[in-house]
């Protein structure tokens, strides 16, 4: 019964973690890009990776600890023992991040 209510708070920290870490709920979405749509003579490429870490990640690592902890914390939501698959909590994660117009 404990194991269940802790994975059960597990994931409410994740979705309340995540929140947070957007700004919260009440956020505006991100600008849409105002480049025209790309033609038949033009060929789209992949974006080249920017080499750029987040801002969150910015943070984090200003305390390495914290940064340690933050990570195990999310290695034992996504990936430790549960009822639930992996496959559903990355749905949870990414209801939750898009609700929050969040980028992360």
């Amino acid at each position: 019964m404990k194991k269940n209510l802790f994975k059960l708070l597990s994931a409410i920290m994740l979705a309340s973690l995540l929140v947070t870490a957007c700004g919260g709920a009440a956020t505006t979405p991100p600008p849409q890009p105002t480049q025209p749509p790309p033609t038949a003579a033009a060929p789209t490429q992949p974006p080249a990776a920017k080499g750029k870490v987040s801002m969150i990640r910015q943070v984090q690592s200003l305390n390495p600890e914290a940064l340690a902890a933050w990570r195990a914390l999310d290695v034992e939501i996504m990936r430790g023992e549960s009822r639930i698959t992996r496959r559903q909590r990355e749905m949870i994660a990414t209801v939750v991040s898009a609700t929050n117009h969040c980028s992360y």
